[in-house]
């Protein structure tokens, strides 16, 4: 057709080109040729191509911005040779769809299809096609999105994934199923993969050493082929990525995503106790419960992070909000490593969202933060129903000023009806007001907030009016109907506790702690009580932080409880 400097405004459709083929360009030696295609091009039989020159130093430049779909036929970028010194490149920057047809470039070291879209995801389709020699040559530029699905690029032509692309592959052998051609094949460092396959797949060994994003949505999860190293995000929408055996490592500013739409839980395979990301991403619409302790950079907290009994260590915290925050119910702790003058951010909670923000005058020092239930608090009573613990390493050195946060849900009935004369921040360790100065309090919106300066002893707080508590109780007087192990309080504590407990007759106790493989610690009873109640402190300074069970054996009444040490 000789065609240069056109615009071909429709589609084109080639039903049978009988014994010749349709050539759009074919310039003289030396020269270029250029087309523009808006339309899309349907192909049902015949031949076509974008040049059959021979002619050296040829340019042919075809730019597609319709769909191409092949349903058969001999549909190829090049059945020229353009003197091997020639270059076509044809720039979709739509979708491409060959099925039951034959595809060949007779210029395999000039000529190639390049998906050029940055816009949007592109499409490439292959089914029962035929592969003659120089098969269909693919480059994706830089920013394009490619998906290939379960189709899979055979022949001996040429594919490139320059860096800043995508490739999307469904195939259960991954990319090595999806790009299988025996022709030169190149993975630049700095492109990305997403693996989304409906059964497990295997990333396979094309997958280069260094990636920029990769992206897990495959509910029957992926498995590395060899060890790999993400430089920008690791996504996890789907599924779940197994390691193989191999090493997974994060780059210096490199993050890690969850982001389904069902719970999931952290494991050692994507986040590593050792060389794991720089930043936390918690974009999952239900929850993610991390599976152990870890620590990072930045915590980006766009929804609820479960952290169990564990510790999550952090530099910097996001924004949170009432649904997006740090659940701690089980004891856990988020941790700033280094609290000073600017003030640090812990957006705590329990089924409630309950922050802290706090500033340091004194020595800089590592502080963690968690919330729980208060159970000793009443539903009808004058406080918050909520305990804050919260620890330093260093203890003392510390000026601390702590601002409290908790929603109305969180709040005792007489602490709501008059929170400006019930808000005291006591320390439950003696159950003493803590802090100097004047308390500074914002109640007109929720998060409702309480703050004091002058707190040099961290531990378990609480919010609104307490009572003294005592160290030991004992009223053998009022004779209790039954026995009865009480849950101790305060419980996550750091330190000691206080266990009760009440027996209706005199009888000899047994009050024994429990490490989590069942192995007994002590006995803090181990004697004859009288009837009545009773209360025990047990000093757990020398134990390891985590779970432990307290059990009283008593005649023939037995009853064991959970609670958790901080340190």
């Amino acid at each position: 057709m000789k065609w240069n400097e056109i615009t071909i405004g429709g589609n084109i459709t080639i039903q049978s080109t009988g014994t010749a083929q349709w050539q759009m360009c074919a310039p003289e030696a030396g020269t270029a040729a250029a087309v523009n295609i808006t339309g899309d091009i349907i192909q049902s039989g015949g031949e076509f191509t974008a040049t059959g020159t021979d002619n050296a130093s040829t340019a042919i430049t075809i730019n597609h911005h319709g769909n191409i779909g092949i349903t058969g036929g001999d549909f190829s970028i090049s059945r020229g040779s353009q003197g091997g010194s020639g270059t076509t490149e044809w720039n979709i920057y739509g979708n491409a769809s060959l099925a039951n047809a034959t595809t060949r470039n007779s210029n395999t070291e000039g000529a190639k299809f390049v998906f050029s879209n940055d816009a949007g995801i592109q499409t490439l389709s292959i089914s029962g096609t035929t592969f003659g020699s120089g098969g269909f040559p693919v480059e994706v530029d830089s920013a394009v999105i490619l998906d290939i699905g379960t189709s899979v690029l055979q022949g001996d032509g040429y594919f490139h994934l320059k860096s800043g692309a995508t490739l999307v592959t469904a195939h259960a052998d991954g990319v090595d199923g999806s790009v299988a051609t025996t022709g030169v094949k190149r993975f630049e460092e700095g492109s990305s993969f997403v693996f989304n396959g409906s059964a497990a797949q295997v990333a396979g060994s094309l997958l280069p050493g260094i990636v920029d994003n990769l992206t897990i949505d495959n509910p029957g999860g992926v498995t590395l082929a060899d060890p790999l190293t993400v430089n920008g995000t690791l996504e996890l929408v789907n599924g779940a990525l197994s390691s193989g055996g191999n090493v997974l490592s994060y780059g210096p500013e490199a993050s890690l995503k969850y982001s389904s739409k069902t719970q999931q839980t952290t494991t050692d395979d994507e986040f590593p106790s050792t060389g794991g990301p720089a930043n936390l991403i918690i974009a999952n619409q239900k929850y993610v419960t991390l599976h152990a302790s870890r620590t990072i950079r930045y915590l980006d907290i766009q929804r609820k992070l479960d952290l169990g009994p564990n510790t999550i260590t952090a530099d910097s915290v996001s924004d949170a909000a009432y649904n997006a925050y740090v659940i701690t119910a089980d004891g856990g702790t988020l941790r700033n490593p280094s609290v000073g003058e600017s003030q640090a951010f812990f957006p705590v909670g329990t089924t409630i969202y309950a922050p802290v923000w706090i500033t340091n005058s004194g020595a800089a020092d590592a502080i963690n933060v968690g919330v729980v239930k208060d159970t000793m608090a009443a539903s009808d009573g004058n406080s918050v129903l909520l305990k804050w613990n919260i620890g330093e390493d260093i203890q003392g050195g510390g000026n601390h000023t702590i601002q409290f946060g908790w929603m109305t849900a969180a709040e005792g009935s007489g602490f709501r009806a008059d929170r400006e004369n019930m808000a005291r921040i006591f320390n439950l360790t003696d159950t003493a007001e803590a802090g100097t100065g004047d308390y500074a309090m914002q109640f007109t919106k929720t998060p409702y907030t309480l703050s004091r300066g002058g707190i040099t002893d961290l531990g378990p707080f609480g919010i609104g009016v307490f009572e003294k508590l005592t160290g030991v109780f004992e009223n053998p007087g009022v004779v209790p109907k039954g026995y009865l192990l009480y849950q101790n309080y305060p419980n996550p504590f750091y330190g000691s506790t206080m266990f009760r407990f009440e027996i209706p007759e005199k009888s000899f106790v047994h009050l024994k702690v429990y490490n989590l493989l069942g192995e007994e610690i002590v006995d803090v009873a181990g004697k004859e009580f009288n009837p009545g109640s009773h209360s025990v402190t047990f000093d757990a300074s020398g134990l390891s932080g985590g779970i432990y069970f307290y059990a009283i054996n008593v005649n023939d009444f037995a009853q064991t409880r959970k609670m958790i040490v901080m340190k």
